[in-house]
């Protein structure tokens, strides 16, 4: 798991290399797919679970139809975890694996749940500097342009992981994805250790990502299995804006310092723009909290009810980042 473009599928694709190690796409399962109320021993008629399940499109990138679940037919009941463990388990096998690497950067928000559900689950956690991480978020095809929401996101994510790492000390390893790119051979043998696997070789070859990259996916994700490029690491010095740098910086330079982030200071921003910065940060914090976001959804639906647009909402211009 990691905040978007962080660098999580370069490492499940480094991880998808190891001949023990099936990488997959992103499932989504526990943030769009299974029952937010759900247990792991929730029964349920087969075909409704397994029919929700393969109606997930991330779930479609696995391969499977509903003729794989038939070995679960027998069953006089089975679970979420029976199906989503069977879904895993066949694309493990398929690609001649023993352990699943399940990438979803949206599961961030899940590890409890993940971890009560998999007794002998561990979770990797990257993280990237944020200012790389928002900045190369704002040229995904796939996500809005507000730059002070995308930070205050990253701000949000790295802290919630944080708290998570206190309370599951043993089953969770957080690497950089700087040190990823500068030695990724030790990096790498840090995270097979973790998982209990010895480090290959192989695994730093460059070639096609077998796994974690849909074709429809390709277009940006495709940096994931070029060559390791270290030119990548602190491009915002280069790409950003001296106003996306104050924006950034006001937002996320707190909790970029407490992960060993430096350049975060805001001596050169007047101090009259230093303090609506605050402001509005503010403002962001409170709007854009998770816990509002289906308040949010709500009244972007009632917005378009009566006819008054939301395109400001969802993608302002970089001028009001």
């Amino acid at each position: 798991v990691g905040f978007a473009r962080s660098g999580t599928t370069l490492l499940a694709t480094l991880l998808g290399r190891h001949t023990q190690i099936a990488a997959t796409p992103e499932t989504h399962f526990f943030d769009q797919v299974v029952p937010r109320a759900a247990t792991p021993t929730d029964q349920n008629d087969l075909h409704t679970i397994i029919g929700a399940l393969l109606a997930s499109p991330r779930v479609q990138d696995l391969g499977l139809s509903m003729d794989d679940f038939a070995p679960l037919l027998d069953r006089k009941a089975c679970s979420w975890r029976d199906v989503y463990s069977h879904a895993l388990g066949l694309y493990a096998a398929r690609n001649g694996a023993r352990i699943i690497a399940e990438k979803t950067p949206a599961h961030i928000t899940k590890i409890p749940r993940i971890l009560d559900w998999y007794p002998d689950a561990k979770i990797v956690h990257i993280v990237r500097d944020g200012r790389d991480a928002v900045l190369s978020l704002l040229r995904a095809p796939w996500t809005h342009s507000n730059l002070r929401r995308h930070a205050r996101n990253w701000r949000w994510c790295i802290k919630r992981m944080a708290r998570f790492r206190q309370r599951y000390p043993e089953r969770i390893l957080e690497i950089r994805y700087e040190e990823l790119l500068m030695d990724t051979e030790n990096t790498l043998r840090d995270v097979s250790n973790f998982i209990g696997v010895g480090f290959e070789p192989n695994q730093l070859q460059p070639g096609a990502a077998i796994g974690p990259i849909p074709n429809w996916e390709a277009e940006w994700k495709e940096k994931a299995s070029a060559e390791l490029d270290p030119s990548r690491i602190q491009a915002w010095k280069q790409d950003a804006s001296v106003a996306q740098r104050w924006v950034m910086n006001s937002m996320m330079g707190r909790v970029l310092q407490e992960n060993g982030y430096d350049d975060t200071s805001l001596a050169d921003c007047p101090k009259l723009l230093r303090v609506k910065n605050e402001a509005v940060n503010t403002c962001f914090l409170i709007a854009y909290h998770p816990t509002l976001k289906p308040c949010f959804v709500v009244l972007k639906r009632a917005m378009r009810a009566i006819g008054l647009p939301t395109d400001q909402i969802d993608r302002p211009g970089q001028s009001s980042a």
